[in-house]
């Protein structure tokens, strides 16, 4: 039956089936059929000055960090502030304090909140 389907109309039936997810597993955002391009201005947690707030817009962190991550409160639209930053991780607030190392920080995309994303 798949020889009648067009890419769009799978690709709606899946959405549909999966209940129109906002994000991927992995929390990369999935954009709607007819949205504007993604707005690629953000940046790695690891590049935010030390008393910025950022929303966070992408994890790009392996299963069991990405697990770690969302334990920690930290997932796609949460906002936190950092803390501080030091060679070996970045302190951030995400309703409590959470130490992520430098590697971990630079795997979460960010940017200001209010920063239109998909429309």
């Amino acid at each position: 039956h798949l020889e009648h389907v067009t890419e769009a109309d799978a690709a709606d039936r899946l959405a549909a089936f999966l209940g129109d997810p906002a994000t991927d597993p992995l929390g990369h955002p999935i954009p709607a059929a007819a949205s504007q391009p993604i707005d690629h201005a953000s940046i790695a947690l690891d590049d935010v000055p030390v008393g910025s707030e950022v929303l966070v817009v992408a994890i790009r962190a392996a299963r069991a960090a990405h697990d770690f991550l969302i334990a920690q409160g930290i997932t796609v639209g949460t906002r936190i502030t950092v803390l501080a930053t030091a060679e070996s991780g970045v302190l951030v607030s995400a309703g409590s304090a959470v130490n992520l190392t430098r590697g971990l920080a630079a795997t979460i995309d960010v940017r200001p909140p209010g920063h239109l994303e998909v429309r």
